[in-house]
């Protein structure tokens, strides 16, 4: 069965014509709230401009509805879980090490480091080129994704908030 085109949905290009003109109401709101003031005390230049900013923000997000939404929030999560998984992992494997030199260390027993950094090192080099680089990240970020929005409404606000989710979580 084909999908159907979902008739709300506006082309990228107005998408992003409205993001940046709700990016141009907040500049002029940046530039409307660093002249000096009483404290307290708010312009009617700026209230304007801060309900001109409501506004354009609002109308550049209506079309991605609540679908943005719930898979900007999904993503965030995901992120965030991603993140402490690595970190875990990062700690299962440093404690590991630091096991190993100590054994070594003591004599109870020896490990051929080249060996294990040649075997880690194919492990990782997933293009096959000889250097682990970003791009073999990228099959693995492509898998990780495909699998994580899988049957989800909508991937656009997700993959958005899983990279914040790692970023800032």
């Amino acid at each position: 069965m084909a999908a159907q085109a979902n008739p709300n949905v506006q082309p990228a290009e107005r998408q992003l014509a409205d993001l940046q003109v709700a990016a141009e109401e907040a500049k002029k709101l940046l530039a409307v709230g660093e002249k000096k003031q009483e404290p307290g005390a708010q312009s009617s230049e700026e209230s304007k401009a801060e309900k001109s900013l409501v506004a354009a923000a609002t109308a550049a997000l209506v079309p991605f509805g609540g679908k943005l939404t719930f898979g900007a929030i999904t993503g965030y999560c995901a992120g965030y879980a991603s993140k402490k998984i690595s970190k875990a992992a990062a700690m299962v494997v440093g404690t590991g090490f630091i096991a190993l030199q100590i054994l070594a260390y003591n004599g109870y027993v020896t490990v051929n480091w080249k060996k294990v950094e040649d075997d880690v090192m194919k492990k990782l080099d997933a293009n096959g080129d000889g250097v682990v680089d970003a791009k073999d990240l990228q099959p693995f970020f492509k898998k990780t994704m495909s699998a994580l929005q899988y049957n989800m409404p909508s991937s656009t606000g997700f993959v958005t908030g899983y990279v914040l989710g790692l970023k800032y979580a």
